[in-house]
C-alpha cells in the first residue's frame, strides 16, 4: 500500500510535539503509535511490540544502552569519591588573576570531559569561589562550563555522547559503506566544526582575548549556597578521578575501539582502588554505582523509542521516501550545511538533541550517499547541531546545571550567552558550507 507523504507525518509529529511540550519520551511513544496505526491498522499494537522488540536486539541500541548505564555508574562512582573535586582544587592553585581564572577554568574543563552533567556542574561550582576573588563575572563562568561540556565530550571517542553517535551510525545505510559505527565516528570527528569552534571562543573569552558581552558581564540573581550535610570519613584524592579514567581510556583505545570492555575494566578498577582505599564499604560502593547508573534510565527508555521509530520508519519507507523527494532538490555541496541548519534548530527549540539526531542521521546518511556528498562532513553536520543544541538552548540540561553550579540563576545566564552562540553558530554555518564545495 502508497503510503505517499503520510509516511513523513509520524515523524513530524515527534519533531512538532517535541518543540511544543520541551519533553523527549512523549513525542516519540505518539510518533512510534501513529506510525503502527499507518502499517497495522487496528492491529497496531502487536506490531509496536515487534517493532519494539527489534529495537531492543538492534546492536547499535544494545551498544549504547551497555554502555550508558555503564559510563553513568562509573561517574555514579567518581561523583562518591569525590576524585574530581580534589583534582579541582589542586589546580585551582596556581591561578594568579581574572584571565589566569578563565584560563583555568578552561583548562580544567578538558580533565572533566567524561561526562557533560558532571563537567557543566563541578567545573562551574569549584571555580566559583576563585572567580569572585579575581573578578570573573559568573556567566563567564557559567558560559566556559557549559560552552565546553558536550563539545569537549564529542571529542574523546569514550564518553556517553561519543557511544551514542558511534550507535546510531550503526546503521543499514551506512553499513554498506563496511565501516563500523566506531570508524566512522572517528573519521568524522576533524568535521565536528561547532564544538571546535565554541571550544576555541570559549578559551578566548576567558583569556580576555575577546571580551565577554555586556549581558554577560552584569552580575545577575545571585543564589545562596543551600548547607551541604553529606560528610565524609575519608580524604578525597585526585587519584580517585585520574586512575579509572585513564584506565578506561586506555584499555578502550588498546582493545581496538572497544568502549564497553574499556568501560568493564576501568569500572573493576575504581570499584577495587576504593574498596581498598576503605573510602566506602562495598554495599556503599554498589549503592553508588546503581544511583549512578539510574540517572541515565530516562535516556535509555528515550533511545529506546528512537530505535523503535527508527523500525516503523524502515517499515514505511520513510527514508526512501524523503531521499526520492530531496534528491533533485539538494545537491552535494549544500546538503552538509543544510543538514546542520535544520538539525541545529530542530535541537535548540525542543531541547531533544540525541533524539532529534538519531531520527535525522538514517536520513542524512542516505541523502548523502545518493547525493555524493561527503559522508564524514555530513555526519560532523549532526554531530554540530547535537552539541550547537545542548549549548544554546534555553530551557538545556548542562545550561542548567552550569548556572546553578556558578550560583546564579540558570535562565539569565542562558539569555546572557545567546548571542554569542549563534555568533558561533553563524560561523558553523559558513565553515560548512565552504567545506561543502570544497570535499564534494
Amino acid at each position: 500500500m502508497e503510503l505517499g507523504f503520510l509516511v513523513v507525518i509520524p515523524t513530524l509529529l515527534v519533531l512538532v510535539v517535541a518543540i511544543i511540550s520541551r519533553r523527549e519520551i512523549e513525542p516519540l511513544v505518539l510518533g512510534c503509535v501513529l506510525g503502527c496505526i499507518l502499517l497495522a491498522g487496528a492491529g497496531f499494537l502487536p506490531a509496536l511490540i515487534d517493532y519494539g522488540y527489534a529495537a531492543m536486539v538492534d546492536p547499535g541500541f544494545t551498544m549504547v544502552a551497555i554502555a550508558s548505564f555503564g559510563f553513568s555508574g562509573l561517574i555514579g562512582l567518581l561523583n562518591y569519591s569525590r576524585g574530581a573535586e580534589a583534582f579541582s582544587e589542586k589546580a585551582s592553585k596556581l591561578i594568579r588573576s581574572e584571565r589566569s581564572a578563565g584560563i583555568a577554568t578552561w583548562l580544567l574543563s578538558w580533565a572533566l570531559f567524561v561526562d557533560d552533567y558532571m563537567h557543566a556542574m563541578v567545573v562551574s561550582a569549584t571555580m566559583r569561589n576563585i572567580a569572585d576573588r579575581f573578578g570573573m563575572p559568573r556567566k563567564v563562568l557559567a558560559h566556559i562550563a557549559n560552552g565546553t561540556a558536550a563539545a569537549m565530550a564529542v571529542l574523546i571517542p569514550t564518553t556517553v555522547w561519543s557511544v551514542f553517535f558511534m550507535g546510531i551510525f550503526e546503521n543499514d545505510t551506512l553499513s554498506s559503506l563496511g565501516l563500523s559505527g566506531y570508524d566512522l565516528y572517528v573519521g568524522s570527528m576533524p568535521f565536528f566544526i561547532y564544538p571546535f569552534v565554541t571550544i576555541v571562543v570559549t578559551l578566548l573569552v576567558g583569556a580576555k582575548i575577546i571580551p565577554a558581552l555586556k549581558a554577560m558581564r552584569t552580575t545577575g540573581t545571585v543564589i545562596e549556597d543551600e548547607a551541604d550535610d553529606a560528610s565524609i570519613d575519608f580524604k578525597p584524592k585526585a587519584s580517585y578521578f585520574i586512575v579509572p579514567m585513564v584506565v578506561t581510556i586506555a584499555a578502550a583505545i588498546i582493545s581496538g575501539g572497544n568502549i564497553v570492555a574499556g568501560l568493564y575494566l576501568g569500572i573493576l578498577v575504581a570499584f577495587a582502588m576504593f574498596y581498598f582505599a576503605k573510602i566506602g564499604k562495598w554495599q556503599t560502593l554498589r549503592t553508588a554505582f546503581l544511583d549512578g547508573a539510574a540517572t541515565i534510565l530516562p535516556t535509555v527508555i528515550m533511545l529506546f523509542f528512537t530505535f523503535t521509530l527508527v523500525q516503523v520508519n524502515a517499515a514505511l519507507g520513510f527514508t526512501e521516501y524523503v531521499v526520492d523527494l530531496a534528491s533533485p532538490l539538494i545537491n552535494a555541496q549544500l546538503l552538509p550545511v543544510i543538514i546542520f541548519v535544520i538539525t541545529s534548530l530542530i535541537c535548540f527549540s525542543s531541547g531533544s538533541y540525541w533524539g532529534t539526531a538519531a531520527i535525522v542521521t538514517p536520513i542524512a546518511s542516505a541523502l548523502a550517499i545518493s547525493t555524493g556528498a561527503d559522508v564524514y562532513l555530513t555526519l560532523g553536520a549532526i554531530v554540530s547541531a547535537a552539541v550547537f543544541g545542548s549549548c544554546s538552548c534555553i530551557f538545556g540540561d548542562t545550561n542548567n546545571l552550569a548556572g546553578i553550579g556558578a550560583g546564579i540563576k540558570p535562565i539569565e545566564h542562558t539569555l546572557a550567552q545567546l548571542p554569542l552562540c549563534f555568533g558561533e553558530w553563524a560561523v558553523t554555518v559558513a565553515i560548512f558550507t565552504a567545506l561543502g564545495f570544497v570535499l564534494a
